[in-house]
């Protein structure tokens, strides 16, 4: 950390299971696939060992000091990852969520931080959910969590990180299409623990993260429009000189064979605090060749299969201390 400059990376890992009941202090870098996947005695199997090492090479480029990360594996996977591939120089901060897909949210933060932090779940908070033409009368949770970690400097709470991964639009129980019910009320949520949290820490900058599994400043987009009219919060690639006006790609799919751009991942924050955001220090990460030129969006599915997650990480760094 530089001049009180807190660098942030927020990173859909994808699937980021590391279980290893096996694991012997073998040279990971070696290993095949096969071996790797061995050291596990789990149902799920581990992440590609090469998609794990891709992680792990972006992430040292960047070298944040505090990782937000969507879709790990649980305490376990975080801590491997942590140990075996980040050299240890992070404290892993995570508290199993709702998923039934075993993804949780979590951090990383270094070690060397002049900060305390603290580490709070949203996960038992009911959503305002009521399905349309279904006798389903339950109370709903999020569909993973909204992660609330507080950083503290002599007893001052300095900033408020509210993490989330909002419902993807799949939908196997056919009551919910593209899951906009259960998102709207994810993201109602989301904006009300905002707005609280606010009212109680008005001189606080609190900056909310996540995978939206959406497009915020799509008007087509409504599970957000509530978020939109009373938050008042904006993207913080909106301060970027290079992200200002163009593209930002955080995820590409491919449907009948065509390619489709979205950003899903976002942080954001009021603008009243714009004068804490380092512009030059806030971007998309695309992923670097072994000669450091950033690599070409994915034309194809199998092109996206090779990189380390199909989501891009957004990076920026904010001075907590001013």
């Amino acid at each position: 950390m530089a001049n009180d400059n807190l660098r942030i990376m927020l990173w859909n890992v994808e699937n980021l299971f590391i279980y290893l009941d096996l694991y012997n202090g073998e040279d990971l870098s070696t290993l095949k696939e096969e071996q790797w996947q061995s050291m596990s005695k789990a149902a799920t199997p581990n992440k590609y060992l090469n998609k794990v090492l891709g992680l792990k090479k972006a992430i040292l480029e960047v070298n944040p000091d505090i990782l937000l990360l969507n879709e790990v594996g649980g305490i376990e996977s975080i801590e491997n990852f942590n140990t075996l591939f980040l050299n240890s120089m992070y404290k892993a901060y995570l508290i199993e969520g709702n998923s039934d897909r075993g993804i949780d949210v979590g951090y990383l933060v270094k070690k060397d931080l002049p900060f305390e932090f603290k580490l709070y779940s949203h996960k038992n908070e009911v959503l305002y959910l009521k399905y349309k033409d279904t006798k389903l009368d339950e109370k709903y949770y999020m569909s993973r969590d909204i992660a609330e970690l507080q950083i503290k400097k002599d007893d001052q709470l300095k900033c408020i990180f509210l993490l989330t991964h909002l419902k993807s639009k799949l939908d196997p129980l056919g009551i919910d299409k593209e899951g906009i019910t259960r998102r709207t009320s994810e993201a109602k949520l989301l904006t009300d623990i905002y707005l609280n949290k606010t009212k109680q820490n008005p001189d606080t900058p609190i900056l909310v993260c996540g995978d939206f599994n959406g497009i915020l400043e799509d008007p087509r987009h409504t599970e957000f429009q509530y978020l939109r009219d009373n938050s008042k919060l904006v993207d913080i690639l909106d301060y970027s000189k290079d992200f200002k006006k163009s593209p930002r790609t955080t995820q590409v799919q491919f449907r009948l064979n065509l390619r489709h751009d979205y950003q899903f991942d976002y942080i954001l924050i009021n603008p009243k605090y714009s004068n804490l955001v380092l512009a030059e220090d806030s971007y998309i990460y695309y992923l670097k060749t072994e000669d450091g030129i950033n690599k070409p969006i994915p034309t194809t599915l199998h092109d996206r299969f090779q990189l380390p997650s199909d989501h891009y990480p957004v990076v920026t760094s904010i001075n907590i201390n001013k």
